[in-house]
């Protein structure tokens, strides 16, 4: 009986061939969930959302933009004349005397801009399906991010002018030339772009998963990068930079969306 129980238990190699090919055999897998007939995958349908979201922010930013940039221009040529007449008429000896105090200076031009920014906001939330909040805060962002630098060239020209009114006025002519070119334009786009991305973020539900999204027709900077990594999180936290809402820099052009689960 004996000699039969040894000849039908397995050798030590039958014992290893075994272990092999369990090793062998592929792990199993969760299935994917069952899709109706014809429905794309979710990683697409999530990637084409996030298209559609730029997508519409260009077509309903595109004249935002433009009547912002109008609105910055005139007020830039207002303050230019009244500053070039000041200086004929008064002889000033810093900025302070041809500009108004800091806070009152960038009143005047967050006042020109609230209301476009205002409607680009809206228009960000309308693509949620929802309202936006106020954007006092970035047209008082976008006001001392003009005016600030502004200032301080205006009161080294006096500096470098030695006295010399005439100089000051034609620094003063140069340097609102310089504000009326590039930096107008940049800062139109920037601020526009941010005001939209808050009318999404205001749309979303309270505590909604969310996730970083960087424009597909960009090159995300490393900030960017590194919340887009962050994945999804609870509308109201930060994302690693310390943001909770895009942008995370001057330029950025990312949107905060919901997430697809």
């Amino acid at each position: 009986a004996a000699d039969e129980v040894a000849d039908s238990s397995p050798s030590v190699t039958e014992l290893f061939a075994r272990l092999r090919a369990d090793q062998q055999e592929p792990p199993i897998r969760a299935e994917a969930p069952e899709q109706e007939e014809g429905a794309e995958p979710v990683e697409a349908v999530a990637e084409e959302t996030a298209a559609s979201a730029f997508t519409a922010r260009q077509a309903a930013l595109e004249p935002l933009v433009k009547e912002l940039g109008r609105g910055l221009k005139r007020a830039l040529a207002d303050e230019q004349n009244e500053v070039l007449d000041c200086l004929r008429r008064t002889r000033p000896k810093a900025v302070d005397d041809l500009l108004p105090e800091p806070d009152a200076h960038a009143a005047g031009w967050a006042a020109v801009v609230e209301a476009i920014l205002g409607q680009a906001a809206a228009a960000g939330a309308s693509w949620i399906g929802g309202r936006a909040g106020s954007v006092a805060d970035l047209a008082d962002e976008l006001a001392r991010s003009l005016t600030a630098p502004l200032r301080e060239r205006v009161d080294r020209s006096f500096a470098a002018s030695d006295g010399n009114l005439d100089d000051v006025a034609d620094r003063v002519r140069a340097l609102y030339r310089e504000w009326k070119g590039q930096r107008l334009a940049e800062t139109s786009n920037h601020f526009a772009a941010a005001a939209y991305a808050r009318g999404v973020y205001d749309a979303l539900a309270a505590k909604a998963p969310v996730r970083w999204v960087v424009d597909p027709s960009g090159v995300p900077c490393p900030d960017c990068a590194d919340n887009v990594l962050g994945g999804t999180i609870p509308r109201g936290a930060e994302f690693p930079t310390g943001h909770e809402c895009a942008p995370a820099h001057p330029g950025c052009r990312c949107l905060v969306l919901a997430a697809v689960e």
